[in-house]
């Protein structure tokens, strides 16, 4: 490797260095506790029933099991 290729390396290995290390101890959160609810309404649930709008749901029986339904 000539001295050009070597310097270029240099400062490209400086630069990451320095975005790797420019955010050190800044503490990460998650979200916080609990379920997001997602609801998948929408025309496409049922294309064959044209102009209606279906829904989704989960239906649990009585072991606990989810059940995932549609509505039209």
């Amino acid at each position: 490797m000539d001295i050009y290729t070597k310097g270029v390396l240099t400062i490209i290995a400086v630069a990451l260095s320095v975005i790797a290390l420019r955010d050190t101890g800044v503490p990460a959160f998650a979200q916080s506790g609990g379920f997001t609810r997602v609801v998948i309404c929408g025309a496409e649930a049922s294309p064959k029933v044209e102009g209606q709008w279906g829904c989704a749901s989960i239906r649990t029986d009585e072991r606990g099991v989810g059940r995932l339904v549609t509505q039209f």
